[in-house]
C-alpha cells in the first residue's frame, strides 16, 4: 500500500486544520477531581497535565456540562442556578473550576459547554428561549466573574435529544448583540449537533441559509463518517467534529489472553478500534476534532457506562491514579499531529465500515491519517493494522522534506514495554521510505523526534512504573473508622463555598446534595423537591449519593436524620443508608435501610424490600439515628440506637453482596443528614477484587470443561470481562487471605461445587443472582495460601470476578 505525501494538495483552509483531541466532562465524571485538588494538589496536577499539557494527551478543547440535577448517564452534574432568581453559583460541581485550571495548563484551549437538560423554571417560562438564553448568558458571565475564563464555543443543541432550530439562530442572534456582557460574546461561536450516528442538522442547514450563517460548527456522536450535507456545509466554511467518542473499554490486564490474537489490542472497543475510529473520521467524514466523553473517571466505578476512559482517578482520600493502556494510544496522535496542521486528503484514508455496537470500525485492513506542519514542513502519518497479517507500506516522501529524519514509534501489545517503541526510519536513495506495519498494531511515522514516555517522567519520574494498567500496588484502601460531621474546619472557613458546598468524596446518582448550616451545625441537605426536578434526559433514581471504597466489605455506617420540616409527616418521605454499594446505575444497590416519615422501617437488598416493620409511638419531628452493618453474612440495622433486625443472608432469603460504599438514600424533600460515622467490623474489614482474567485463576480446557471469555461485555461486570461456563466447565484459583467471594451473574437454574484446598466444601444450587452480586462466599480461613476448584454441574456460570478477604 502506497502513501503520497503531497504537500501541495493540502487544504489550508482554518476550518479544515487539525484541532486535536477534546475532552466532554459531564455526568458527574469529573466530580472527585474536586477532592483531589484540595487532598493531594500535587497529584491533581499531575492529572492536568497528563490530560491537558504537552507531555500528555494535549486536550486541546474542553466542553463541559450545563448540569441540571438529574442522571445524564452517570451520575447528575449540580445545577448552578434552580430557581429563576437564584444567584447563579457555577462553583457547584467540577466543570467550570476545571475549565479554569485547564487554562493554566494549556492557555490556548477552547472551552464549550453543552445541555443535557435544563432548570424546570425554564420549560415552564412563558419564553423558554429567553429564560434558556438567561441560564447561557449567567452561565458565561458567572464563569468569567469567578474564574476569569471565556467560553470560545456554545452548544446549541440537547444531547443526543433534540433540536430546534429556531432556538439556535435566536442563541446566534442574541450573543452577536448581547451588550450587556464582560467580553465579547459576538466572537462565541456556535456548535449543533449532537445526534447519535446521524447528521440530520447538516441538512438542515444547507436548507436554510439563516440556520447555515448561524453555525460555526457541526458534529455527531459515535461515528466516523458524515454525510453528503454535512461536507456542503465544511465547503461553506464549518469546522466537522466528531463530537463524542469513548476511549477503548478493555481495560483488563488478562485481555490479551482470550482476544483471540494475544495481543490485548484489538476487538469490538478495544484499543485500535478507538484508533481507527479517530484515523476513519478525517477520510470518512472530514472531522477534525475527536472529543472524548470521559477522558477521566473520576467518579466510583459500577456507574452506566462505565469502564471507558484513559485515566481513573476516584480515590482520592490517596491520591493515586492510573493510566490506562488507552492513555497511550491517543500520544501515537497528540504527540505528532500539532493543532493546526494541515491534512493531506491523498495520503489518509481507512476501508473500514460501521461494525459490532454500530459505532465501532469493523473489517478494516487500510487505515492510516497524514498531517504535514505547514510552517516547518514536519509530518506525520498514523497506521494501524487489525489483521492477522502484516502489511507492508512505502511512503512517498515530498522533496522538501527528505532533509528530515524520520522516526517510527510501535505499539504492538498492552504491556508497556511493547508501548511507543521508537527507532529511525532510513529514506532510501529514491526519497521514499518502506515499513512493515505488524499485525494488530499501530504505529506512527513521523519526522518529530521524541520520547513520549520519557515526556511522561517529567511529570512524575516514577508515572510509568506505578501508574499503568501493569499495577496497582500504591492504591492503599481507605482505612476505618471515618467520620465526617460536614463541617470541614480543618480546610478553612472558604473550602466549601469554593466547591459549591460539595461534601468530601461523595458523588450524586440522584437528587442534589450540600452541606447546609441549620441551628449553627452543619449538615448534609437534599436540596431540591419533587416539583422542582428538571425534565429527564435518561432516568434518574431517588436522591441517592455514595463514597468511599470498593474494599470495604465488614464495616458499618451510622448516620443521624431530620425529615423536611415542611413534610415530616408525609408517607412518601423517607430517608435511607446503605453499605456494601458497588452498582450506581442501579440507583438502589446493596444492603439499606429505610425509613419513612411516618416510621415504618424497610431492609431492602438492591431495589426489592425483603423486610419490613413499623415503630411504635414514632415522631418524625425529632432527630434520629440509623445504624446498619454487616460481618460477612451478618446483618445488623438499629434506629435510634436499638436492634430491630439481625438476621443472615439465608434467612433473608438474598444473595450476598460483595465489597462496597456507603450509600445515603432520600426521597425528593429537604431531608438532613448529620455525624456521619463508618467504622470496621471483625478482623477482616476489607477485600481485594479481582478481575476473572487474573493470572490467579486457571480455566481448565478439554473435551469436558470449556469456557467462553466475554472481552467485552456490560458495563454492569467488573472491568466488562465475564467467563461463561456451561455444565462440566471446571476452574482452578489460587487466593492468599482468611476468606474468598465469587461474583457473577446466573440468570438460570444452576448448580456447582466447590473444594477449598482439596476438601469439597458446598454444593451450590442458584436460581437467579445478578450483577455484581455474590454467588460463593467462604470466610473463616487461617490466613495464608489457598486453592479454590469449581465444577458447573448443571445450568450455567458467568463467573466475572472474585473478592479476597483480609490481605490488603
Amino acid at each position: 500500500m502506497d502513501i503520497r505525501l503531497d504537500f501541495s494538495t493540502a487544504s489550508l483552509a482554518q476550518n479544515t486544520r487539525w484541532r486535536g483531541m477534546g475532552m466532554v466532562s459531564g455526568n458527574n465524571s469529573s466530580r472527585l477531581l474536586m477532592d483531589y485538588k484540595i487532598l493531594y494538589p500535587q497529584k491533581y496536577y499531575e492529572l492536568l497535565r497528563l490530560m491537558f499539557g504537552s507531555e500528555g494527551m494535549g486536550i486541546q478543547h474542553l466542553k463541559i456540562e450545563m448540569g441540571a440535577d438529574i442522571n445524564s448517564s452517570s451520575g447528575t452534574e449540580p445545577c448552578v442556578k434552580r430557581f429563576p432568581n437564584e444567584v447563579t453559583d457555577v462553583t457547584r460541581g467540577a466543570g467550570f473550576m476545571l475549565c479554569a485550571d485547564a487554562k493554566k495548563i494549556n492557555p490556548d484551549i477552547t472551552l464549550d459547554m453543552l445541555w443535557w437538560s435544563e432548570p424546570l423554571w425554564i420549560d415552564n417560562a412563558t419564553d423558554v428561549f429567553d429564560a434558556r438564553y438567561t441560564w447561557y448568558k449567567e452561565n458565561l458571565i458567572e464563569a468569567y466573574i469567578h474564574y476569569g475564563i471565556k467560553f470560545d464555543f456554545v452548544s446549541a443543541t440537547q444531547n443526543e435529544r433534540g433540536w430546534y432550530p429556531d432556538w439556535i439562530k435566536y442563541l446566534s442572534t442574541r450573543l452577536k448583540n448581547e451588550k450587556n456582557c464582560p467580553y465579547d460574546f459576538s466572537k462565541i461561536k456556535i456548535v449543533i449537533g449532537d445526534e447519535v450516528c446521524t447528521w440530520n442538522q447538516s441538512k438542515l442547514m444547507v436548507e436554510d441559509p439563516e440556520l447555515m450563517a448561524a453555525v460555526d460548527v457541526v458534529g455527531s456522536h459515535y461515528t466516523s463518517w458524515s454525510d453528503s450535507f454535512t461536507l456542503e456545509a465544511r465547503e461553506k466554511g464549518k469546522e466537522i467534529w466528531f463530537s463524542e467518542g469513548s476511549s477503548p473499554m478493555g481495560f483488563s490486564t488478562g485481555l490479551y489472553k482470550y482476544d483471540g490474537n494475544g495481543s490485548g489490542l484489538n476487538g469490538l472497543n478495544g484499543f485500535l478500534d478507538v484508533a481507527n475510529r479517530i484515523i476513519t473520521m478525517y477520510p470518512g467524514g472530514k472531522m477534525t476534532l475527536c472529543e472524548f466523553q470521559p477522558v477521566i473517571s473520576s467518579y466510583y466505578d459500577g456507574v452506566c457506562y462505565c469502564h471507558k476512559q484513559f485515566i481513573t482517578a476516584n480515590t482520592p482520600w490517596n491520591g493515586h491514579y492510573l493510566l490506562d493502556p488507552g492513555f497511550f494510544m491517543i500520544l501515537h496522535f497528540s504527540q505528532f499531529i500539532g493543532r493546526g496542521w494541515a491534512m493531506l486528503d491523498g495520503a489518509s484514508f481507512g476501508d473500514g465500515k460501521p461494525g459490532g455496537d454500530g459505532h465501532s470500525v469493523g473489517d478494516a485492513t487500510y487505515s492510516f491519517l497524514s498531517a504535514f506542519n505547514p510552517e516547518s514542513n514536519d509530518w506525520t502519518s498514523i497506521i494501524t493494522n487489525t489483521t492477522q497479517e502484516s502489511i507492508e507500506y512505502e511512503i512517498f516522501v515530498p522533496e522538501n522534506s527528505e532533509s528530515k529524519n524520520v522516526y517510527a514509534y510501535e505499539t504492538t501489545g498492552w504491556k508497556l514495554a511493547n508501548t511507543l517503541n521508537k527507532r529511525e526510519i532510513k529514506i532510501s536513495e529514491d526519497g521514499n521510505l518502506k515499513i512493515a506495519v505488524l499485525p494488530n498494531s499501530i504505529i506512527t511515522i513521523s519526522t518529530i523526534n521524541k520520547d513520549p514516555l520519557q515526556q511522561l517522567a517529567k511529570i512524575n519520574r516514577n508515572l510509568i512504573i506505578e501508574n499503568t494498567a501493569e499495577s496497582n500496588y500504591k492504591n492503599k484502601v481507605m482505612e476505618l473508622p471515618y467520620t465526617d460531621d460536614f463541617s470541614y474546619s480543618d480546610f478553612g472557613e472558604e473550602f466549601l463555598k469554593e466547591r459549591g458546598m460539595a461534601p468530601l468524596f461523595t458523588t450524586d446518582e440522584g437528587g442534589a446534595f450540600e452541606v447546609e448550616k441549620i441551628n449553627e451545625k452543619n449538615c448534609l441537605v437534599q436540596k431540591i423537591r419533587k416539583n422542582e426536578k428538571s425534565k429527564e434526559w435518561g432516568w434518574t433514581p431517588d436522591p441517592v449519593t455514595n463514597l468511599g471504597d470498593d474494599r470495604w466489605f465488614n464495616y458499618g455506617a451510622q448516620i443521624k436524620i431530620n425529615f423536611d420540616n415542611e413534610t415530616c409527616n408525609c408517607d412518601e418521605n423517607y430517608v435511607g443508608l446503605g453499605i456494601r454499594y458497588n452498582l450506581p446505575c442501579e440507583g438502589q444497590n446493596g444492603y439499606w435501610v429505610k425509613l419513612t416519615s411516618e416510621g415504618k422501617w424497610s431492609f431492602f437488598r438492591n431495589n426489592k424490600e425483603i423486610l419490613s416493620n413499623a415503630l411504635v409511638n414514632f415522631d418524625g419531628t425529632k432527630e434520629h439515628i440509623l445504624f446498619i452493618q454487616a460481618e460477612n453474612d451478618l446483618l445488623e440495622i438499629k434506629i435510634d440506637n436499638q436492634s430491630v433486625m439481625k438476621k443472615n443472608t439465608e434467612a433473608l432469603g438474598v444473595s450476598m453482596q460483595g465489597g462496597g460504599r456507603v450509600a445515603i438514600y432520600s426521597a425528593y424533600f429537604k431531608n438532613r443528614f448529620a455525624d456521619l460515622r463508618i467504622f470496621p467490623v471483625g478482623k477482616n474489614p476489607y477485600i481485594y477484587r479481582f478481575d476473572n482474567f487474573d493470572d490467579a485463576v486457571e480455566y481448565v480446557e478439554n473435551h469436558e470443561s470449556h469456557w467462553n471469555h466475554g472481552v467485552m461485555e456490560s458495563f454492569k461486570c467488573y472491568k466488562r470481562t465475564v467467563s461463561h461456563g456451561d455444565v462440566g466447565s471446571k476452574l482452578k484459583l489460587k487466593f492468599e487471605g482468611a476468606g474468598i467471594n465469587l461474583s457473577g451473574y446466573v440468570n438460570e437454574e444452576s448448580e456447582f461445587q466447590i473444594t477449598i484446598d482439596g476438601r469439597l466444601d458446598s454444593i451450590c444450587k442458584l436460581n437467579s443472582v445478578n450483577f455484581r452480586e455474590v454467588f460463593y462466599s467462604k470466610t473463616g480461613l487461617s490466613v495464608g495460601k489457598h486453592i479454590l476448584e469449581m465444577q458447573v454441574t448443571k445450568g450455567k456460570i458467568n463467573f466475572d470476578s472474585f473478592e479476597v478477604i483480609g490481605n490488603i
